[in-house]
């Protein structure tokens, strides 16, 4: 039997806050030292993925909210792809002023989780 769109938007809701509890707890979990320590390759420590996740969860909250106006309605003539995310790449930089999403070298464990969501 097919998902209905309801279905899977409340499927999506429930692992993503599932996915954003974990993420905060196991960041918390990390001594201060563990969630500023950079990668041999250079890449994001532990604090700045978390902030990057908050971020950008905060601007994507802010377009389904209307509070960032960047939204457009669908074209009359919209039909829905229960596909669409399996076609969504690893690493995408398509929204304006994503800057503010990048994080300082400089973040730290407990302004992270301060910056997070709160948990239910």
């Amino acid at each position: 039997m097919a998902q209905t769109h309801q279905n899977r938007i409340h499927a999506s809701v429930s692992a993503f806050q599932s996915a954003s509890d974990d993420m905060i707890a196991a960041l918390e979990r990390l001594s201060d030292e563990a969630a500023a320590r950079v990668p041999e390759d250079g890449g994001w420590n532990p604090a700045q993925i978390g902030y990057h996740v908050a971020a950008t969860n905060d601007f994507i909250a802010g377009v389904l909210t209307g509070t960032i106006p960047i939204a457009v309605p669908a074209p009359p003539d919209f039909v829905e792809n229960p596909e669409v995310f399996k076609r969504v790449p690893a690493r995408i930089e398509t929204f304006p002023s994503s800057s503010r999403r990048r994080p300082s070298r400089g973040r730290t464990r407990s302004r992270t989780c301060a910056r997070a969501p709160v948990r239910r």
